[in-house]
Order: structure tokens, then sequence, then C-alpha cells
């Protein structure tokens, strides 16, 4: 996934990467918890540590949400958001992109902080041509 978030006049957000960064340590903690037994006391003090880290990638990834929406609500009024089928993105081979992306908690972010700050959220619908429509009118 090259950009998070692309404004209308040519800014690009990159998305944040949380989970992806953390995958190594998830991977060797996740390890530890498989190669223990089903039944023993060490796997039960093993899936604690793996529960905290996914906890921790999953606060800084909310709150890295928060800061850019945030932050795009204080500087902008009124947002058109494109209605994506984020179900069939994660079918994709970008799931870990999508997944990592959180789109979906970032519109609700987005809705909440505009309605908070009296800002407007407009949803286009999919299949409305926006980009040719765009194009056209800069080509004029």
């Amino acid at each position: 996934m090259e950009s998070f978030l692309a404004s209308g006049n040519g800014e690009k957000i990159r998305p944040p990467k949380f989970y992806c960064k953390a995958e190594r340590k998830l991977k060797r903690l996740q390890r530890q918890v498989s190669r223990s037994q089903q039944t023993s006391r060490r796997r039960s003090k093993r899936k604690k540590p793996l529960a905290i880290y996914h906890t921790k990638a999953r606060n800084q990834r909310h709150d890295g949400l928060h800061k850019i929406s945030l932050k795009l609500i204080r500087r902008y009024d009124t947002f058109c958001i494109e209605a994506l089928n984020l179900k069939g993105l994660v079918k994709t081979e970008l799931t870990k992109s999508f997944g990592d992306a959180a789109l979906g908690a970032f519109v609700r972010m987005l809705a909440c902080n505009a309605e908070w700050n009296h800002g407007h959220i407009v949803k286009v619908d999919r299949f409305f041509p926006s980009s040719r429509t765009l194009g056209q009118t800069m080509a004029v």
C-alpha cells in the first residue's frame, strides 16, 4: 500500500505500519507459545507477553490513527471519502497492509472527530467516476 490517504491538493500520507514493525517479535513470541505443551503452566505464562505485545501494536495503531484524523479535521472542514469494499480489499494479496492500516477504524474516527469539531463528511459511492471527473475538470 503506497499511500494511506491522498488529499485533493496532492498531499499523500504514508500508511502506519505498526503490525509490520512488530511482526518479528510477535513471530518469536508465538513460536514460544506453540512449542510449549497444551496443558502446561509454561504455556499459560508465555501467552501473557504475546497478548501484551498484540495490545501494544493495536494501541500504537489506534493512537496514530487518532492523531492523523484529528490533524486533518483541524485543517479541513469537509471530507469526501470513497466508500471502498474493505472486505474485498482484505482478501487480496495486500491483506496485511490493509489490515495494518485499519481503514474502517480510521473512517469511524474521522467521522467522530468531524462531529465533535463541526466538520462534514460526504461518502462518495465506489462506482462514481471521481478520478475521471477530476481529470476532466483539471483539463478544462
